[in-house]
């Protein structure tokens, strides 16, 4: 059903969407085709990262190229804010030459995880933090802003070359030329969300603030920070007023998580509902059709300026 109403989303034909469209193709096809640079691992061994989010997951292969072996402890289809470590989970965790953590309170049983087993030469990098002040607690999402993505490639850069320094130029320049497609990334966000009509959007739940944040939006959850922070029944009503108010036409519903109260509000207030991705986790479905940062955030922009109504 959720497929059927988002295939049913209209997409405006102006020449200047079409314009715009093709422009995003240009730079993500560019994005797609950017080389790793890589040397094989030192004696065939490659050093083992673990990661807890998809976006830890890409960014550490992406920087480790053939020198790392990258596992992500959430499996596709499982909603993040949801997981527990299994008992295999602790032993990948304790095994490990480098592991690669979000922080600002996304994995709430990382520390129980990380003192279950110990190992004196493994590696732990918590990423979210990194340069940041206490705001960014508030959110721990904070792959979705570019910008932000950029500090996290460097937390992954800096954990896989205390693990293997004599291979730091080799993650050097991976880490470099990832940080410049997410340049071209901001900019290309930047651009595409100048000239709307609304300057805030309706998501399934709060996972967006720091993209919000980044190009001026007003991000307008349905749920809090996690999926089960529903709303009250009064709080849903004055959401609906709101939007209705607002000529909000179009609701962002997120692949994983219960799309129950966004149908609800959808047909409240006359709304279509477009994808958009948090990527705390991919769907099997995502996983076997090659999808990638960068191809998702093309997909969120493209939802983004429908919703807003963006020239």
């Amino acid at each position: 059903m959720i497929h059927s109403i988002i295939k049913r989303a209209v997409v405006g034909s102006a020449w200047r969407r079409l314009l715009w469209a093709a422009l995003v193709l240009g730079v993500f096809a560019a994005l797609a085709c950017a080389r790793v640079a890589s040397t094989p691992a030192i004696d065939g061994a490659r050093l083992s990262v673990v990661t807890t989010t998809y976006p830890l997951e890409y960014f550490a292969r992406r920087v480790g190229g053939e020198a790392v072996s990258v596992t992500n402890l959430v499996p596709p289809g499982v909603e993040a804010h949801d997981f527990e470590p299994s008992p295999a989970d602790i032993r990948t965790l304790t095994e490990a030459h480098v592991v690669v953590y979000n922080g600002a309170g996304f994995e709430p049983w990382i520390g129980r995880a990380l003192a279950s087993g110990s190992n004196a030469s493994r590696v732990v990098v918590s990423t979210a933090l990194s340069g940041g002040g206490a705001e960014r607690l508030q959110d721990p999402h904070t792959w979705l802003d570019p910008l932000l993505a950029m500090e996290q490639v460097n937390a992954v850069r800096d954990g896989l070359a205390k693990a293997r320094p004599e291979q730091i130029d080799v993650f050097l320049a991976n880490a470099e030329a990832l940080n410049a497609a997410l340049f071209d990334l901001h900019q290309l966000f930047q651009k595409g969300l100048q000239e709307c009509r609304h300057k805030l959007f309706v998501t399934s739940h709060a996972a967006f603030g720091h993209l919000a944040e980044r190009y001026g939006l007003e991000q307008v959850p349905i749920a809090g920070l996690t999926p089960e922070a529903e709303p009250s029944p009064g709080e849903l009503a004055a959401l609906s007023d709101r939007l209705r108010a607002l000529g909000v036409r179009h609701l962002l519903v997120e692949p994983i998580i219960s799309q129950e109260l966004s149908l609800s509000l959808a047909r409240e207030i006359g709304a279509d509902l477009l994808p958009i991705h948090p990527m705390e986790s991919l769907t099997p479905e995502e996983v076997q059709g090659e999808e990638t940062y960068f191809t998702i955030m093309q997909d969120n922009l493209r939802s983004l300026r429908t919703a807003m109504e963006c020239s």
